[in-house]
């Protein structure tokens, strides 16, 4: 037996108006970047709940490593190791070098790998070969 009606005009008259189903949903919005980056290039004080949001997401923790610790942020490592793009970006901004925390996730990016191994590496690295090999215009 089917949940669904046989008749469709039934459908409305089966709905509990009293209930919302948006009622489930959180009203907290989602942090807005420009604002946080504004904050940081201005030195503005950043909220803790923007702070717990950076540690989490990879463009916020690159970003608040190299505008605000100006370095190595190890709360928000995990997060960037997580995208080839940003964990590239801050192997090359921010740690100036290798960064194997990063290499697992860049390694498996033909694009991202490819630069890693032309601007971090600066030779071959068989880790990212079978990624870039995928795009031989590289």
């Amino acid at each position: 037996m089917s949940n669904y009606p046989e008749n469709p005009g039934e459908v409305s008259s089966q709905m509990d108006d009293s209930s919302d189903p948006m009622d489930d949903i959180e009203d907290t919005p989602e942090p807005n970047f420009a604002e946080f980056y504004l904050k940081l290039r201005a030195g503005v004080g950043i909220s803790k709940s923007e702070l717990d949001y950076a540690k989490t997401n990879p463009q916020w923790a690159y970003n608040y490593a190299r505008e605000v610790i100006k370095g190595r942020w190890p709360e928000g490592e995990e997060a960037i190791s997580k995208d080839p793009y940003w964990a590239y970006s801050y192997a090359v901004d921010v740690v100036g070098g290798r960064w194997p925390e990063g290499e697992k996730t860049i390694s498996k990016d033909p694009e991202w790998a490819f630069y890693y191994a032309r601007e971090v590496i600066k030779g071959r690295w068989p880790e990212g070969e079978e990624a870039i090999k995928k795009r031989p215009i590289l």
